[in-house]
């Protein structure tokens, strides 16, 4: 068996767990994909790719031309259509992916992807996804910390954060909001930064691994805000990490969270900044509570491994698809 995908970490060679045997082959443009076609036990494998998926998705329909099975991992660009611009663009995505036999996710509720984009539990399998910060794991929970800190930029809601922690006594901090074009990445952040609480402060973040490390092993308690309505598990990868170093993480209930985790995380309503600010005083006071929830995440980012654990899940996924669509 031959997966082609644009991942390079992907092992080269593998053996899955019932014993397939199989290699990989790397290609970065669509046309390298189609280099393979011709090879009867080939699948592609996109991931988080949005014009590579769209672009092999249209041409699975040209006619004369070998076709080959097109799974799509971490489809996080598919958002929720509020303008009538979106929900055209949306609709056109729509019929597109019709040409995608697979989703995998790193979420389960796909109740919005089912009603937007008609990617249901139908074409969807799901899949833990794995902390990038594996080199710095803890063996124990770190409730301690200076601060109340606010992480990541992709669909994030500093916007409700700010609001939560204005006046309270607790320091808070923030990555520096430049570094991370987090108005790029669909995250309200409406404040200049001349107009953040008195109690916030901007740390450096050089965008590197080294630097997220540092941010959230000085942190007390780690928060994910994310925006109202989103579609995916936007925070995934933040949340992991924090957990992987030990960290109590509250996050917004939605996709990524609530449908994945349970006693590993707190959780708190979209947009609403009287319940992230009650959430908030509860944890930071409570010794006994960081520490509790901190090991919880601990333990269930240990689980999920390294990145080659998660890529060993990932061919054990397409290899049940494979097999359930032979039979």
């Amino acid at each position: 068996m031959l997966i082609v995908t644009n991942t390079a970490g992907f092992p080269r060679q593998w053996t899955a767990a019932d014993g397939t045997v199989g290699r990989t082959e790397v290609a970065r443009r669509a046309p390298d994909f189609l280099r393979f076609r011709s090879d009867p036990g080939a699948i592609f494998l996109v991931n988080c790719a949005p014009l590579l998926l769209m672009e092999l998705a249209l041409r699975q329909r040209l006619p004369l031309r070998a076709r080959r099975p097109l799974i799509a991992l971490d489809t996080v660009f598919l958002r929720r259509p509020y303008t009538i611009a979106e929900r055209l663009s949306a609709a056109a995505k729509r019929l597109a992916l019709r040409n995608v036999d697979f989703f995998i996710h790193y979420f389960k509720d796909l109740s919005g992807f089912d009603h937007f984009y008609g990617i249901g539990p139908d074409r969807s399998g799901f899949v833990d996804f794995k902390a990038n910060l594996w080199n710095a794991r803890v063996q124990s929970a770190r409730p301690d910390g200076q601060y109340v800190l606010c992480f990541g930029r992709s669909l994030r809601d500093f916007d409700t954060f700010f609001d939560a922690v204005e006046g309270l006594d607790y320091p808070a901090a923030i990555a520096d909001p430049r570094a991370a074009a987090v108005w790029q990445h669909g995250s309200r952040f409406t404040r200049p930064l001349s107009a953040l609480p008195a109690n916030v402060r901007v740390i450096d973040d050089d965008q590197t691994e080294r630097s997220q490390a540092t941010a959230l092993q000085n942190a007390r308690i780690v928060v994910v805000p994310m925006v109202k309505g989103r579609l995916v598990a936007a925070g995934i990868s933040t949340i992991l990490n924090a957990m992987l170093l030990g960290k109590c993480v509250i996050a917004t209930a939605g996709p990524g969270v609530t449908d994945i985790f349970d006693d590993q995380i707190l959780s708190v309503p979209p947009e609403n900044p009287a319940a992230l600010r009650a959430m908030i005083k509860r944890v930071w006071d409570d010794d006994d509570l960081r520490r509790r929830i901190g090991q919880a995440g601990l333990l269930y980012a240990l689980r999920c491994g390294s990145e080659q654990d998660f890529y060993r899940r990932v061919i054990d996924v397409v290899i049940r698809w494979r097999d359930g669509r032979r039979s």
